[in-house]
């Protein structure tokens, strides 16, 4: 218990110093409409139930002018209490995020020590470790409004951990004096009774992380992995026809009994239970159906027409080519691997063509969705049928690969339209499927296991040893001093190996850690986190738009005002800006024909929003500013009727009054 103590209080530590330089940072992004912009944040604009019937950025669910279906009411209240504790500061909403990651990084690390049972407690340590340094988790802890995947993460984690925690209490058997193994007492049906309370309060930490961020509901199908490769430790092989197979498919069932090893080669292996096959199906049953019926009762909530996004918000979303449109998602996919395994290319935001459409089957990316794909599977594979390696090993790999694609499917696009096209905050969560992967590869490695007994194994040789120099010496050494070592794990492992391993697992911690906290100072302000944006993706059109506005520099405003509109010509926000920008530097002919574009542009292609009415009022002012009341009339009057802007009706006004 003391070990596991210092363990969490060191992740804990790890996670808060890491985040600390992002404390004093800007409201910055989605900052703005989601909290500064929100009335649902703040008690004195707005009552609960108004906060409870909108969407997360305050909108009405399903009103006509709204482009989204986010419902994350638990979140906003958190917005909510900080402001009226603290007012609407930075500094306290920050350090919110900071706790929150905090406390989802330890609980992550009790999840991890019961997805690894097989490995010593430094494997826990390790995947906690790196699931609190990831530079993923950057923008969802330095960006206030992303503290909804940090909620629906430790809701997340309370959820599997009380289903874990149930399962393991309901299936435990007392030990047999005649056998070694245990049995169930009960029936599947009195299991299944007992289950069903556990089931609840998972449901109701469930529900919770769905209320915080939509992808917590997936804690459910994750539970239901875990159940089926950890707890009962199924081998799927034996359900592949074309495969060696059991006596029947129940002995794919092992009884549950902490790290796969045997004291000896020569003792039978007992035999699987029946009755626990029957429990687990059961409860797999109960779980399949507590997942679909939350989900249709949270898609009942999107009332009105689908999400409507605009092309620069997901090109993919509006290619009418079926094969390119399933390219590029499928390549989206495989930046979003990318970022998990190799965290280096950050950016803000990756839409508005940032990442360019695939184009047909010869483009060269579609070689790196593919390579993906191949790894994931060649990975999966070799878990299920590489019986040489062991089942500690194979059934961590399956789950945190499950986990991660569980988790990041919803929100990948794949299945339903979402409104940006890579994002890193939604790797929150699939960042914990990679932690238990990564943990276990170097677990194994390193040969980190521990016996039945909770004793510590190394198995070290030495180089001497395995040249085989002496035929009379012990194939290796065991601190817990077990004879038959070098054949529990099927692992031998040379100390310089192990070395090896442990200062990789030292290194990626490092080097993630100072990539998090470089990555918190991009998130200090605008101005930073547009320029670093835009180092990465310098053709994305948003970036260079918010750069513009984000600079004091009047020539930079003017050129990356221009580049956005080159990249995407219907973008209204940039023609306003742009006219603006040459208004203000006494262009103001310039600045018409710049906006005429930009209404010209719009009506090929309209969206949801004010841009029509700021365009037809910019036109008219100049006009009339540049004594020209008659050509401004018919955008004034334009304005006027698709617009309750008082400056419409007063600039119409003073037109006529120069006639």
């Amino acid at each position: 218990m003391a070990r596991l103590a210092g363990s969490l209080a060191l992740v804990a530590f790890v996670a808060t110093v890491t985040y600390l330089n992002g404390l004093n940072g800007d409201f910055v992004f989605d900052d703005m409409p989601a909290i500064v912009d929100n009335n649902d944040v703040f008690a004195d604009k707005s009552d609960l139930a108004q906060l409870w019937s909108n969407n997360f950025w305050g909108q009405e669910m399903g009103a006509s002018w709204s482009q989204h279906h986010s419902y994350r009411p638990l979140t906003t209240m958190t917005f909510r209490w900080t402001i009226s504790m603290f007012g609407l500061d930075k500094f306290w909403l920050h350090l919110g995020n900071v706790a929150l990651h905090t406390i989802a990084s330890v609980l992550m690390t009790l999840v991890f020590r019961a997805c690894l049972p097989s490995f010593t407690p430094l494997v826990h340590t390790f995947a906690g470790l790196v699931f609190a340094v990831h530079p993923v988790h950057a923008e969802s802890v330095s960006n206030i409004v992303c503290r909804a995947e940090m909620l629906a993460g430790i809701f997340w984690a309370l959820a599997f951990l009380t289903y874990a925690w149930g399962v393991t209490s309901i299936d435990q058997r007392p030990a047999s004096k005649s056998s070694s193994h245990t049995q169930s007492s009960t029936s599947p049906a009195l299991s299944t009774m007992q289950f069903l309370p556990v089931c609840g309060l998972t449901l109701l930490f469930a529900v919770a992380a769905l209320l915080s961020k939509e992808q917590g509901i997936m804690v459910l199908p994750a539970c239901i992995l875990w159940d089926i490769l950890v707890n009962c430790k199924v081998e799927l092989s034996s359900f592949v026809p074309f495969t060696p197979s059991q006596n029947s498919r129940h002995q794919a069932l092992k009884p549950s009994s902490g790290a796969e090893k045997a004291t000896s080669t020569a003792k039978a292996k007992p035999k699987p239970s029946v009755r626990s096959t029957n429990a687990l199906w059961l409860r797999i049953a109960v779980m399949v159906v507590v997942t679909a019926m939350v989900y249709q009762m949270r898609v009942a909530l999107n009332k009105g027409d689908d999400a409507k996004m605009d092309e620069k918000t997901n090109p993919a979303n509006h290619i009418e080519d079926t094969l390119n449109r399933v390219l590029t998602k499928n390549h989206y996919a495989f930046i979003h691997f990318g970022l998990l395994v190799w965290p280096f290319s950050l950016c803000c935001d990756w839409s508005s063509f940032g990442v360019p459409n695939v184009e047909g089957l010869s483009d060269f990316r579609n070689l790196e969705t593919a390579a993906m794909y191949l790894f994931l599977a060649w990975v999966c594979f070799a878990s299920v049928f590489a019986k040489d390696l062991p089942q500690a090993l194979r059934s961590s790999l399956l789950l945190g690969i499950g986990w991660a694609i569980v988790t990041f499917i919803p929100a990948s696009g794949l299945l339903v339209e979402v409104g940006f096209v890579v994002a890193e905050r939604i790797l929150y969560m699939p960042v914990a499927g990679y932690c238990i992967a990564l943990a276990a590869f170097l677990g194994h490695m390193g040969s980190f296991y521990s016996s039945q007994k909770g004793e510590v194994k190394l198995n070290v040789k030495s180089k001497k040893q395995l040249g085989g120099s002496n035929g009379d010496e012990r194939a290796g050494k065991s601190v817990s001093g077990s004879d038959s070592e070098s054949q529990d794990n099927g692992v031998g492992v040379c100390r310089d190996t192990r070395w090896l391993c442990v200062s990789a697992g030292v290194l990626i911690l490092l080097v993630f850690t100072g990539r998090t906290v470089l990555r918190n100072a991009d998130w200090q302000s605008e101005l930073s986190l547009y320029e670093t944006g835009l180092k990465v993706l310098p053709n994305n059109a948003k970036l260079n738009h918010n750069f513009a506005h984000s600079t004091s520099d009047i020539a930079l405003k003017e050129v990356h005002y221009r580049a956005a509109i080159r990249i995407y010509p219907p973008y209204a926000s940039a023609y306003i800006n742009l006219g603006v920008v040459l208004a203000q530097s006494n262009r103001l002919s310039e600045a018409v024909s710049v906006w005429k574009k930009g209404l010209e542009q719009w009506n090929k292609r309209p969206i949801i929003g004010n841009d029509p009415a700021i365009l037809n009022l910019n036109i008219g002012t100049g006009l009339k500013n540049m004594g020209r009341p008659r050509e401004a009339l018919p955008y004034l009057e334009r304005c006027t009727q698709i617009s309750q802007m008082p400056s419409c009706k007063q600039r119409l006004q003073e037109a006529r009054s120069m006639l």
